[in-house]
C-alpha cells in the first residue's frame, strides 16, 4: 500500500512545502500566487513538492483565479480596544472601494510571529496592514519581507523599518498638548503613560518631559505612572494619583482609555473636572466624546492614517503584479489638540 511522504496526521504547511523543495517560504508563495518572478525549474520543482504533500492552497488558489478580489490580513495586537475600534471601522469603510477582503488575525505573542506568518502565507493573503504595536516590531516585518508578503503599517512608531509606513509624530503631539496645559496655569502635572512594550509610549512621555523641562519645570516622579493603554490600567495609575495626599492639578494620558480612566476615579473621589483636575488624553477615539465632561485630548487621524494604509498596500500589491514595487514611503500626518470640556484654566 502506497504511502504519503507526509505522515503527520496534520495538513501540510507552506513551510512544509518550503522544507521539501529545499526553498525559502516566501519562494513557494510566488509559487503558489502565480508570480512570474520565479525561474520555470524552481517552480516545477515546488509544484512537486506542493503534489507530493498534498499541499493544498485552498482560498489562495479562488483567489488567484477571481483576480479581482484582494486579501489584506490585518495582524491586531492593540490593547486599546477604542483605537482598534476606530481603526477597523475605518479600514471596512474603505475596504469596498479597492475591492479588498479585511481578515483580522489576532497576534497575541511575539513568539508566535513565525506560525501567525506561515498561516498567512498559507491562506494566500496579497498584503498585510500592521497597526500599532506590531508594524514597531524588527522580527514580524523582517519575516513578512522574507515571505514576499507586502506590507504598510499604520500609526507606526518606527517609520524607518522597511517598506510603507503611514504615522505621526508622538513625541511633537505630546509636546503640544503639554504646553497647553501649561498655557492654562498648571504646573504640577501628572502624566499615565502607556504599555512598557510599545515604543509610541516611549515618544509619547519623551514629548511631555522636553515641554516640561523646557519650561522649567521638572516632572514630579511620584506623578508618572505606567498602565498599558487599557482602562483598567487607568483606574489604578488614576487612584495612586488621586488618592495621594498632594495630587497633581492636571493629568495627561498616553491614550482616551486611560484618560477617561482617569475622569471616572475623579467621579468617585468627589473631585470635579475640570473645576478640581483638569485632564487630558490621546488619539481623540469615540470614547472622548461618549463621557462627561468630553475629553480634551489630542486628534490622531486614525481613519485617514488607516486610508492611507489601504490605498498604498493596495499599490504595491499592483505594482508588484507588474514586476515593480512603490519602494519605501514614510507618510507623517498632522495631529492637533481638540479642546474639550475636560480642560480649564487654574482656578
Amino acid at each position: 500500500m502506497h504511502k504519503s511522504k507526509n505522515k503527520s496526521s496534520r495538513p501540510a504547511t507552506i513551510a512544509d512545502v518550503a522544507r521539501h523543495a529545499g526553498v525559502g517560504a516566501g519562494t513557494v508563495s510566488r509559487v503558489i500566487n502565480g508570480s512570474k518572478n520565479v525561474l520555470d525549474e524552481t517552480r516545477a520543482h515546488v509544484m512537486r513538492s506542493v503534489k507530493t504533500l498534498g499541499y493544498t492552497p485552498n482560498i489562495a488558489a479562488q483567489s488567484l483565479a477571481g483576480g479581482g478580489l484582494l486579501r489584506i490580513a490585518v495582524l491586531a495586537g492593540n490593547p486599546s480596544s477604542n483605537y482598534m475600534s476606530q481603526f477597523l471601522l475605518a479600514l471596512l469603510a474603505h475596504s469596498y472601494r479597492r475591492n479588498c477582503q479585511i481578515l483580522v488575525q489576532k497576534f497575541a505573542r511575539a513568539g508566535s510571529a513565525a506560525p501567525t506568518v506561515e498561516t498567512l502565507l498559507k491562506n494566500g493573503v496579497d498584503g498585510v496592514i500592521l497597526p500599532p504595536p506590531l508594524g514597531d516590531s524588527q522580527a514580524i516585518v523582517d519575516l513578512l519581507v522574507q515571505a514576499g508578503i507586502p506590507l504598510v503599517r499604520v500609526g507606526t512608531a518606527r517609520p524607518e523599518l522597511e517598506g510603507l509606513s503611514v504615522f505621526i509624530d508622538n513625541a511633537a503631539a505630546m509636546a503640544d498638548a503639554t504646553r497647553y496645559l501649561l498655557s492654562l496655569g498648571h504646573r504640577q502635572i501628572g502624566f499615565v503613560k502607556g504599555s512598557a512594550k510599545q515604543l509610541d509610549s516611549a515618544q509619547r512621555y519623551e514629548g511631555f518631559h522636553k515641554a516640561m523641562i523646557q519650561a522649567g519645570l521638572e516632572p514630579n516622579p511620584g506623578w508618572i505612572k505606567l498602565g498599558n493603554y487599557t482602562y483598567q490600567s487607568g483606574i489604578s495609575a488614576a487612584r495612586s494619583l488621586l488618592e495621594a495626599k498632594k495630587r497633581p492639578t492636571a493629568i495627561l494620558a498616553s491614550n482616551d482609555d486611560m484618560a477617561a480612566a482617569v475622569i471616572a476615579v475623579a467621579h468617585r473621589l468627589n473631585l470635579d473636572v475640570p473645576r478640581d483636575l483638569t485632564v487630558a488624553g490621546f488619539d481623540d477615539t469615540p470614547i472622548a466624546t461618549a463621557i462627561w465632561p468630553s475629553l480634551t485630548t489630542v486628534r490622531q487621524p486614525i481613519a485617514k492614517m488607516t486610508r492611507i494604509g489601504l490605498d498604498l498596500i493596495y499599490e504595491e500589491i499592483q505594482m508588484r503584479r507588474a514586476r515593480k514595487t512603490l519602494g519605501p514611503q514614510q507618510h507623517c500626518l498632522k495631529s492637533r489638540l481638540i479642546e474639550r470640556d475636560s480642560s480649564a484654566v487654574l482656578g
